[in-house]
């Protein structure tokens, strides 16, 4: 999310998850972003939201469990 302070990021996390859950019924457990872009905040501002996975994070082959500040995430 280049470009956003971390507030506009977090907005739009909220945004974005609030539809979700207003359209199919389910509250999303993930993020993918349609263009892979996340900014040195968005770990935390996810795990925030309560989110357990993000698939952005392409700087591994291998998915892995990292501790943020508020909880635990798989980062893919």
């Amino acid at each position: 999310m280049n470009g956003m302070t971390p507030e506009e990021e977090e907005a739009t996390i909220t945004k974005c998850l609030d539809l979700l859950e207003k359209t199919s019924g389910q509250r999303p457990q993930g993020w993918v972003s349609p263009s892979m872009a996340f900014s040195p905040h968005t770990h935390d501002l996810l795990s925030a939201a309560g989110l357990k996975w993000h698939g952005d994070a392409r700087d591994n082959d291998v998915p892995r469990i990292v501790n943020l500040k508020h909880g635990r995430m798989a980062l893919e």
